[in-house]
């Protein structure tokens, strides 16, 4: 997801967290999405305990592939519970 053009906010549901991926779900325009997230390369930014995760989120996703969507990367997160470097 282009983290500057084309993107929107959105409210998420984190159904499942592990140490490797995020599930989630979201709704655009009435449809529903499944999506999981890889961490790799972020692992750093999140809680010791991923289960600390799951609930509600924010996410960004393309306006033109509202399939396409994240909850964390390296500039921002939409998660709300504090990250190890908080």
């Amino acid at each position: 997801v282009d983290s500057h053009y084309g993107t929107e906010w959105l409210h998420a549901l984190i159904l499942e967290a592990t140490e490797a991926l995020l599930y989630y779900s979201y709704s655009v325009r009435g449809v529903q999405h499944e999506a999981s997230q890889d961490l790799n390369g972020l692992r750093h930014l999140l809680p010791i305990e991923p289960e600390r995760l799951i609930g509600a989120a924010s996410l960004k996703y393309s306006t033109k592939n509202p399939a396409n969507s994240m909850l964390i990367c390296e500039e921002w997160s939409g998660l709300r519970v504090p990250s190890r470097a908080a």
